[in-house]
């Protein structure tokens, strides 16, 4: 909400800045550290329990799986500007996937 009153949000710009990508990597980073400091003992079953694991697996396939058709989708419904915009920025991971 904050960033959005900053105008960080605002534009059509369809590319994001390096620095905008490694914040965002940052916060994430963040997010997990906290995230593990309030889980505190419990972290060790939460992350290695198999049905946690096949239960973030199932969800990671469904991910790509939608973003997959999803894109799919965009380049049908915007043949002239899509496939610059997908070649220009990652689907899920930014710099990687």
């Amino acid at each position: 909400m904050g960033l959005a009153r900053l105008g960080v949000l605002r534009g059509n710009h369809l590319n994001t800045a390096a620095w905008r990508d490694g914040l965002g990597l940052a916060l994430f980073a963040l997010g997990l550290g906290f995230a593990r400091v309030n889980i505190g003992r419990n972290w060790a079953p939460l992350a290695l329990s198999w049905l946690w694991l096949i239960a973030v697996t199932l969800a990671g396939m469904y991910i790509v799986y939608a973003a997959t058709v999803e894109e799919r989708y965009l380049a049908q419904q915007f043949p002239d500007t899509y496939p610059a915009y997908q070649h220009a920025t990652k689907m899920l991971l930014p710099f990687i996937f």
